[in-house]
């Protein structure tokens, strides 16, 4: 279980790295392959098979979801390069293809431990997988954080707020592992776009600052098509 447990790891600070040296919209986008190299990565370890009708769902989601996202980051793309904050393309597009390629990795190695017939109970690879990934995490920190940590403390700047995002992350984390499980990353990543849609539309109704433009509206319905065309077939 280190296996994927290094990869996640590996892939959140990929993204670091990404978003330093990119565009938000270009950063975006790009991202969202991460669809595609998960449904590759599951005919590789799962052999699973996809017909044409899905393999266009699946990229009808690469493209909804990337609208969606881009309803956000426009304005944050000017301001990046006004700022001269977009440094080097070629570092920041290569960190987001390999976090693409250790998302899809991870999740379908993940999902094959998961269902590999083994007496293993679902709560201990889960455990397995998290104990290796603050293993891995703990050693980031301190390799590129030791003089603020020994300036400052380990728990420097952990507020109420800090904490229960954590916990929510961390059920995310178990409910995401019960949808590997009980059905496969791909639905996971249909689950997601949902997802972002949904967060739009709250933030929207919370925050005043947030609007809803042709984008979002294009990327939704793109998004909904791509759902009922992936579960219309049966395989």
């Amino acid at each position: 279980m280190s296996v994927p447990s290094i990869a996640y790891a590996l892939q959140n600070n990929l993204d670091f790295i990404a978003l330093s040296n990119l565009d938000a919209g270009v950063y975006q986008v790009t991202t969202q392959l991460k669809v595609v190299t998960t449904a590759i990565f599951m005919m590789i370890f799962l052999s699973r098979r996809f017909s044409l009708r899905r393999w266009i769902a699946i990229s009808l989601l690469f493209c909804g979801v990337a609208l969606v996202q881009l309803n956000s980051v426009g304005e944050k793309s000017k301001n990046a390069v006004l700022n001269g904050n977009v440094e080097n393309y070629l570092v920041g597009i290569t960190a987001v293809l390999c976090t693409c390629a250790t998302a899809g990795f991870a999740g379908v190695y993940f999902e094959k431990m998961l269902k590999d017939g083994s007496n293993t109970p679902f709560w201990i690879r889960n455990l397995q997988m998290y104990s290796c990934g603050v293993v891995s995490a703990f050693a980031g920190c301190f390799v590129s954080d030791i003089e603020t940590i020994r300036a400052k403390g380990f728990f420097h700047g952990y507020s109420m707020l800090v904490v229960f995002i954590i916990a929510f992350l961390s059920c995310g984390g178990i409910y995401i592992s019960l949808v590997m499980k009980h059905l496969d990353n791909l639905h996971k990543s249909f689950a997601s776009a949902v997802s972002i849609i949904l967060v739009t539309i709250f933030s929207l109704l919370i925050f005043e600052a947030v609007h809803i433009g042709i984008f979002f509206v294009l990327g939704t319905t793109i998004v909904c098509f791509a759902i009922m065309l992936y579960n219309s077939v049966n395989e």
